[in-house]
């Protein structure tokens, strides 16, 4: 298997791996961003509410399906848009993987994509985020209800998804599973040196 060193070696960039501390790091950057949104949808829900334009009952099987599908309209979609739009840029990076000098790049070493960017992105993201909501909000609308194993079980999924991305920026090759399934990897680029050259990567020997 070709590591990122070779891949970054055949690409023009700086050869060596992505530290897994700088990818944690450039997403607490991003993560920052979320939060602002996130302060921004709480303000709106609040002023919403108490303008009565925004339903205050949750608790019927109704409510709490309507509810996570809001959520997921205002929240999950837009910060997956957000992400996968920016890895599928030239530069190849969010901001915080442009700060701390990173990007993305597919195994081929050609720039992600809009839909392998919109993969990955779903993969790193949302499948958890999901999972975690929808045990969230049952134990938010029905809680100590015959449902708990099931929340419990949610949860730990996504937990264990989370956990597994983490431990992967540390060990062997440093790809992730949703890197490893979307054919991608995470290289580190020194600042000034040229990105991406046209070597073909097929010619880097395994």
């Amino acid at each position: 298997m070709r590591s990122p060193e070779r891949f970054a070696e055949v690409i023009g960039t700086q050869t060596q791996q992505s530290p897994g501390w700088r990818r944690i790091a450039a997403f607490g950057v991003d993560y920052g961003f979320i939060f602002a949104y996130l302060g921004f949808l709480t303000l709106v829900g609040v002023l919403g509410r108490i303008a009565g334009a925004l339903p205050t009952d949750i608790a019927t099987p109704t409510g709490r399906v309507v509810a996570q599908l809001v959520i997921f309209a205002v929240l999950t979609v837009p910060v997956t848009v957000w992400f996968a739009g920016w890895e599928a840029t030239p530069g190849g990076a969010t901001p915080g993987k442009r700060l701390l000098g990173l990007r993305v790049l597919t195994t081929s070493g050609d720039q992600l994509a809009w839909p392998r960017s919109l993969v990955r992105t779903a993969l790193k993201f949302t499948v958890p985020w999901e999972l975690a909501h929808a045990a969230v909000w049952n134990m938010l609308v029905w809680p100590g209800d015959g449902g708990t194993a099931v929340d419990a079980l949610l949860l730990s999924l996504a937990n264990a998804v989370i956990a597994v991305d983490v431990v992967s920026l540390f060990i062997g090759s440093r790809r992730t599973p949703y890197d490893r399934i979307a054919g991608t990897f995470v290289t580190a680029i020194r600042p000034g040196q040229e990105r991406k050259t046209r070597s073909s990567i097929r010619d880097v020997p395994a």
